[in-house]
């Protein structure tokens, strides 16, 4: 479990003002997003309507399931990062929570030979890991005392069977503790299957 080119869209179904950018990114593993420019990266990809649609809805539910306004996905939706191995593609989005600036993530994967999405939407908060400012991902205060230099995603081969999965890393703080959370992830047949699963209490150094 997981808690752990530009796109101009407008929809007739909204008004002029929840006009956005959905803002695509390509990017590669291992993901490290620490330096992260949303806002200066060239590396901007501009997809099939299918998959911008599925990223569009995605960022839409969110702010719908937290009863937001959908005004407010202008000011506080980041980017969407696309990171492609050989047979699939994640694509995290990165999304602000109005009153707290909390970053959350949705994660997609899809099929690069099936050409479809996964049907889970997996949760990927990194607000304990990361501040903004002027469009830049910063190392937040916790990350930097407890010297976390993991990057947030990366390949590996957790059975050692030639299948590629994929490891999310992230901090939690809760007020009463802080530890390290790592979560493993396997797909297949569209199916999304947690490998392996720690959580580890940390003390600053």
């Amino acid at each position: 479990m997981i808690a752990f080119a530009c796109t101009r869209f407008q929809s007739a179904k909204v008004k002029q003002e929840d006009t956005f950018n959905l803002q695509i990114i390509d990017a590669h593993f291992p993901l490290t997003l620490q330096g992260f420019n949303w806002q200066k990266s060239k590396n901007h990809v501009s997809l099939n309507d299918e998959v911008e649609n599925k990223i569009e809805s995605t960022i839409k539910n969110f702010y719908k399931e937290n009863a937001l306004p959908d005004s407010l996905i202008v000011s506080h939706y980041l980017a969407t990062i696309r990171l492609r191995d050989s047979l699939h593609t994640v694509f995290l989005i990165l999304l602000k929570f109005p009153y707290t600036s909390n970053i959350n993530g949705k994660l997609l994967f899809y099929d690069n030979v099936e050409k479809a999405f996964s049907s889970e939407i997996l949760d990927y908060n990194i607000f304990a890991m990361h501040t903004t400012k002027d469009g830049k991902f910063l190392e937040s205060k916790l990350k930097k005392r407890f010297n976390l230099k993991t990057p947030e995603i990366q390949l590996i081969d957790f059975n050692n069977d030639g299948d590629t999965d994929f490891e999310f890393t992230r901090l939690i703080h809760n007020g009463t503790f802080n530890a390290i959370q790592s979560t493993i992830i396997g797909i297949k047949n569209l199916k999304i299957d947690t490998l392996s699963y720690k959580e580890v209490i940390i003390e600053p150094k």
